[in-house]
């Protein structure tokens, strides 16, 4: 039993040591969109198998919807305060 856990931590421990500082995962067999975590938390995920490494394709699929949900919110703001929003 205190072999099992020695290794489980030990397993935990190297992936951390592969991994940056902050790391995106996807959960496995779900369509949610990539979080970040810290590198502890995410070698937890991945040694348990209920995440993966989010590819760079999710990475920037999620970028892009977070700088539109930006975008779409700055412009509300402005148009609460009266001010037109113009497209080119």
């Amino acid at each position: 039993m205190m072999s099992d856990l020695k290794r489980l931590w030990q397993e935990i421990r190297e992936i951390q040591a592969t991994l940056p500082e902050f790391v995106r995962v996807v959960e496995v067999g779900r369509a949610h969109p990539p979080i970040e975590v810290k590198a502890e938390v995410a070698a937890r995920l991945l040694q348990a198998s209920s995440h993966r490494l989010a590819t760079e394709a999710e990475v920037g699929s999620q970028r892009d919807r977070e700088v539109a949900l930006t975008r779409r919110r700055a412009e509300d703001r402005l148009r609460r305060e009266g001010i037109a929003v113009v497209a080119l």
